[in-house]
């Protein structure tokens, strides 16, 4: 079995793993529907589509890009995402929904309460540094690596031990707290919450340095993944608003906080799967230019506009004695007023360093590539081993081999895998009533779980190959 069929195996097996363990998270979702849940304990989003996306994402990004260990990243951490998710639903239905009715639901609830450190630590530290080819800048960011890693556990295990109220379930205290540190906890939750954050700050400026140093196409995976962190970042500022703000906030301004907070957390994972598997998809620029112009503006002008209504309410108060509509009217204006001068400003800047710089030569690379195409067409060893690579791709093939009609000698053209001569599919390449040549697979059951359709579409594929081994010869003659 080749590496790549292998890899594409475990991926995924994992996939499979992360949705058993989101089918039993939304079983207690459903089943706590009706109990106030904590915190983010009993989030549906974050227990369920969150998980279930980071571990899709993984395994297509290991199957088709097996060398690059962020898929991998990516496939391990939506399953144990997956598994943080069912925690909080245990929890939440055997401490609150049905009390007693599940053993260990404080241990549960323990676990809960710091499993997210190793997921959400290792896609925000080792997945930027890693980001977007698999490899470090230099070999002197290894030190990077080994400090996220270190700075995780530390913040995990310090967490597990603190004593007092566990932080998503308030009403119970840490099962494994140990109470000769309470004094000093909150001390030494800040003191392990520093090296964690020192390890994000770190990444951020590996993935600064990156993009400045990039171009091509890595300046396209790149820009991906700024526009995930605008909109991630926007979140933020909104999330922290509207803390500030708790008289302002309303039931459907925390609605529209939590499902923009989803969207944040989704967006830097699928944005690296996007940017290393389909870059070209979009106008990215685009993208870009208005998350960034339109996304924290909005979150600013928000900030402003609620700070306004806070301190002109009071001021109205204060002097005229009045109600507070007057102060909104007159902070609306302000807002409206503020908004052109500062957009435009924003827009400019935004412009001059992420607009593409002006490239004379694009249209002729351009043109230079879609040449390339038509040519590899008429290279006999890349157009067959283009069709046995996508033949082995789509059979689940261990091994394969294309044989070409040499002198009337069937000679190898081109091989993968650990090629014994042995095949349970032969398709000829023909044209015209003339064989060109034969493709030849070993797949790992025989024929016995392929169609005719499916055998069809291969011997349509071989067919063209020969139709274009066919004007090849001619073009030499």
């Amino acid at each position: 079995m080749n590496i790549g069929v292998r890899a594409k195996r475990v991926a995924w097996m994992l996939w499979g793993v992360a949705t058993l363990l989101v089918a039993v998270s939304f079983l207690f979702q459903f089943l706590n529907s009706s109990t106030a849940a904590p915190s983010s304990s009993g989030s549906f989003w974050l227990a369920t589509i969150v998980p279930l996306s980071i571990a899709t994402i993984g395994a297509l990004v290991t199957s088709n890009r097996p060398e690059n260990p962020i898929g991998w990243i990516f496939a391990l951490i939506g399953a144990l995402s997956a598994l943080h998710g069912l925690t909080g639903g245990y929890a939440i239905f055997g401490l609150l929904a049905r009390p007693g009715s599940v053993p260990a639901s404080e241990l549960i609830a323990w676990l809960y309460d710091w499993l997210w450190i190793p997921w959400v630590g290792t896609m925000l530290t080792v997945g930027t540094l890693l980001f977007p080819n698999g490899k470090l800048l230099s070999l002197r960011w290894r030190a990077a690596v080994w400090l996220s890693v270190a700075a995780m556990v530390v913040a995990a295990v310090v967490r597990s031990f603190l004593p007092g109220p566990l932080e998503n379930f308030p009403t119970i205290d840490n099962p494994l707290g140990i109470d000769k540190l309470l004094g000093a906890r909150q001390t030494i939750d800040i003191l392990s919450t520093l090296p964690f954050l020192g390890a994000i700050l770190l990444a951020l400026v590996s993935l600064a340095l990156r993009f400045r140093r990039s171009s091509g196409d890595e300046r396209l995976q790149m820009k991906w993944f700024v526009a995930a962190a605008s909109l991630a970042g926007f979140a933020i500022i909104v999330y922290g608003i509207t803390e500030m703000n708790e008289d302002l906030v309303t039931p459907g301004l925390i609605k529209f906080r939590e499902g923009l907070t989803v969207l944040g957390i989704l967006a830097v994972p699928l944005a690296m799967g996007v940017a290393i598997l389909k870059y070209r998809l979009y106008d990215i620029d685009l993208v870009i230019n208005r998350t960034l112009v339109y996304g924290p503006l909005t979150a600013v002008l928000a900030g402003v506009y609620m700070a306004g209504i806070g301190i002109f309410k009071a001021l109205f108060t204060n002097l005229t004695g009045e109600t507070s509509d007057a102060a909104v009217a007159f902070t609306t204006l302000f807002v409206v007023a503020l908004f052109t001068p500062v957009k435009n400003r924003f827009q400019s800047i935004v412009d001059r360093h992420f607009k593409e710089t002006p490239d004379p030569a694009k249209d002729l690379k351009r043109l230079e590539q879609e040449l390339r195409s038509v040519v590899d067409v008429f290279e006999a060893s890349r157009i067959t081993g283009r069709l046995l690579d996508e033949a082995i791709k789509a059979f689940d093939a261990e091994a394969g081999a294309v044989y070409l009609n040499i002198n009337g000698q069937m000679v190898v053209a081109c091989s993968r895998g650990e090629w014994n001569g042995h095949a349970e599919i032969r398709v000829p390449l023909e044209h015209d009533g003339r064989r060109f040549g034969e493709l030849s697979l070993r797949t790992q059951n025989g024929t016995a779980r392929y169609t005719a359709q499916d055998l069809a579409v291969l011997q349509s594929c071989a067919n063209l190959v020969a139709t274009a081994l066919s004007f090849a010869e001619t073009e030499k003659r």
